[in-house]
């Protein structure tokens, strides 16, 4: 494999889902955890890491393929992309940090790890907010604009709820 082919390992998503969650836990609790929990926060915490990194993998393909960026990022994309995950939230790769993070803090009982589950929606909301949507729609106009008004930011509509329901 191309070193270009790891490229992943060291980009935002993992660095903020995966090493900075795992040495927050390092300095917890020293070694690893002996943990007891409820078999419901068991299998709530691995939903949740499991949707967190479908979200990530699922964004991360739709960008690839359909927004022709490269897996570095260090191309970003041409296309505005409206498919996988983006159909839904205009931020699922934010949205699967989040939420793996907070699977994570919730799977290892860690206050230390949700109040950076917390830090990390704060910023997401701010950086979205205050230059990533501008960017966007000044790279890609009114096609941004449109797509902004018929799809959430963070939170799938009502539609997509009935729809997949009705399914």
């Amino acid at each position: 494999m191309k070193k270009k082919d790891w490229a992943f390992l060291y980009n935002l998503p993992m660095i903020l889902g995966v090493y900075v969650p795992f040495f927050i836990l390092v300095l917890q609790y020293h070694n690893v955890p002996l943990i007891e929990f409820s078999t419901l926060k068991y299998f709530l915490a691995i939903f949740l890491m499991i949707v967190g990194v479908l979200l990530l993998v699922l964004s991360y393909r739709s960008l690839i393929k359909d927004g022709e960026a490269d897996l570095t990022f260090s191309v970003k994309s041409r296309k505005l992309v409206t498919s996988g995950p983006y159909r839904y939230v205009r931020n699922p790769m934010y949205l699967g940090i989040l939420v793996l993070v907070v699977g994570e803090s919730l799977y290892f009982s860690s206050v230390p790890l949700f109040v950076f589950a917390v830090l990390i929606a704060f910023s997401m909301v701010y950086y979205v907010a205050h230059f990533e949507e501008f960017a966007l729609a000044n790279q890609f106009g009114q096609e941004y604009i449109d797509y902004k008004m018929d799809v959430n930011a963070w939170l799938p509509r009502r539609s997509v709820w009935k729809s997949l329901k009705n399914k």
